[in-house]
């Protein structure tokens, strides 16, 4: 595990019902880049939940406001990003590619296929409200260390 926030999301998958579907950090197959595809991946058809992590700290500027925009931008903003990327890559994907690069589950038809977009961001430290909805590109999921739990 890479960091703090990466392993309370593979805690969460590897310590639940969820363990039997989940891929923590999934490849996109060669050719197509070779990296990561997301930090977790949840795959029970027709079901998909693509979980993204990040941490950054809220600046004590003085003005909550100012504050709070500059978290949303470094933390919410940059997430729904690589949530939305890695939902792309998903249409031409066939299986889950896992992180030694062999095959994992194959992925649900397209046309039945139901995602699910979490953004877990960490380090607000409940100084900053943080919201979820639909970003542009479906409804994305939004929970902080405590509201994971």
């Amino acid at each position: 595990m890479d960091t703090r926030s990466e392993k309370l999301v593979d805690k969460l998958c590897q310590h639940s019902f969820l363990s039997l579907w989940s891929y923590f950090k999934p490849m996109k197959p060669i050719g197509k880049g070779g990296n990561e595809h997301c930090d977790m991946m949840v795959v029970c058809d027709p079901h998909i939940i693509i979980f993204e992590i990040g941490e950054c700290g809220v600046t004590s500027s003085g003005n909550i406001e100012v504050d709070w925009n500059r978290w949303k931008k470094r933390t919410i903003e940059k997430l729904v990003g690589q949530i939305y990327r890695a939902e792309r890559w998903l249409k031409e994907a066939k299986h889950v590619v896992k992180k030694d690069g062999t095959k994992g589950l194959p992925f649900p038809d397209l046309s039945r296929r139901q995602i699910y977009r979490i953004a877990v961001a960490l380090g607000s430290k409940r100084k900053v409200p943080f919201e979820m909805g639909n970003f542009g590109k479906g409804f994305v999921h939004i929970f902080d260390e405590l509201s994971l739990d």
